[in-house]
């Protein structure tokens, strides 16, 4: 029944939303007074499973009215429609094949509406900074895929700028360039973390989840044992009832691409520690990225 919509300009201003169920008319509007270059707007009171047109910008100009400015709420849990995603995995390299995939991908889906996009890490390379956020990630998607799909990242070791230093930080251009549903406000038990949540669509409960960072217990998805990360998940999937759950992270457990599980130490000690707790608590289906090619199990 809510929605965060982000958007960035070269000055500061103030920011309006204005939204209805019907293109070129909106009845409802919300204002930010604040000025900033950084708009960050929740709207509320809105239906599920329903179809919002929206406008963007501050309460001097209108920035952006297009009839690709809209979004579609999520479903009740009771739903019996198809639920249709789309998972992007170290996408943000600003390459010719990233335009490629996706271009492919609206050709292939038409229009169907998508529920969720989601991002399996590496948005953004090589180092993760907000001027390759920009360049990499926000000029390939901002003019199609963003206005449109709700989005749901998950941070990958270029986010982190492949740097151990910031492992156990949360202020890299990753963390402050995406809003996540980390208070439990879209179903799940509140992470209170911005490097790992959980939300519902429909019938499916989702985990996005942080294979790099390191918590303030100075463990990671890599530790033997109790973890900060292990505590939330057994809570969260506890309260879980949804039929399907299905979660994603950037390393993988499994993999001979151009990674290899057998012999990095990493994505050994993620299948050895964390895929059995996962597997006996009901998780059906896990989708990573960080080896570039394609490989299911």
């Amino acid at each position: 029944t809510s929605i965060i919509i982000r958007w960035r300009t070269d000055i500061a201003e103030n920011s309006r939303v204005r939204w209805g169920t019907v293109f070129g008319t909106y009845p409802n509007t919300v204002d930010s007074v604040t000025s900033t270059t950084e708009h960050i707007v929740q709207i509320t009171g809105l239906s599920p499973d329903t179809k919002y047109w929206y406008t963007i910008g501050s309460s001097a100009q209108t920035l952006q009215a297009a009839n690709t400015n809209y979004f579609l709420t999520v479903p009740p849990s009771n739903t019996s429609r198809k639920l249709r995603f789309v998972a992007l995995g170290d996408c943000g390299n600003n390459s010719a094949n990233q335009v490629n995939v996706k271009n492919t991908f609206i050709n292939y889906i038409g229009s169907n509406d998508i529920d969720a996009m989601i991002l399996l890490g590496d948005n953004a390379y090589n180092s993760g900074t907000d001027a390759e956020f920009q360049t990499n990630f926000f000029n390939i998607y901002k003019d199609d895929l963003l206005k449109y799909y709700k989005l749901y990242p998950a941070p990958g070791n270029h986010d982190y700028g492949n740097s151990s230093t910031n492992k156990p930080s949360r202020s890299m251009p990753y963390h402050t360039n995406f809003s996540v549903p980390q208070n439990g406000e879209a179903g799940g038990v509140a992470s209170n973390k911005q490097n790992f949540y959980s939300y519902d669509i429909g019938n499916i409960h989702f985990l996005s989840l942080d294979s790099y960072g390191i918590e303030s217990d100075g463990t990671s998805m890599e530790t033997a044992g109790g973890t900060a990360l292990k505590t939330w998940l057994t809570n969260d999937l506890a309260a879980n009832t949804k039929k399907w759950t299905i979660a994603y992270w950037h390393h993988p457990p499994y993999t001979k691409g151009s990674h290899n599980s057998d012999s990095e130490g990493d994505l050994v000690s993620i299948r050895q520690n964390f895929i059995t707790f996962l597997e006996t608590r009901g998780v059906d289906m896990i989708v990573c990225g960080h080896s570039h090619n394609y490989e299911r199990g």
